[in-house]
């Protein structure tokens, strides 16, 4: 919902609605703090796939790096 799976694309020119919704990092510190969040939403969920048996809710598809 805060498009934080796009934050590779915000940093480098594109445009998306990630900053619309969160509003633009004050520092690096922060940008950090939202790629380090988005890494471990994706981690998290790769995890319970693989041990409930369950399909992940990430598609790789709409994941930028």
């Amino acid at each position: 919902m805060l498009n934080l799976h796009l934050l590779e694309q915000e940093e480098h020119g594109a445009t998306n609605t990630m900053f619309a919704r969160m509003g633009a990092p004050r520092d690096w510190i922060e940008m950090e703090e939202r790629r380090r969040t988005w890494w471990v939403i994706y981690v998290a969920d790769r995890l319970v796939s693989a041990t409930s048996g369950l399909p992940a809710l990430i598609d790789d598809r709409q994941v930028s790096q």
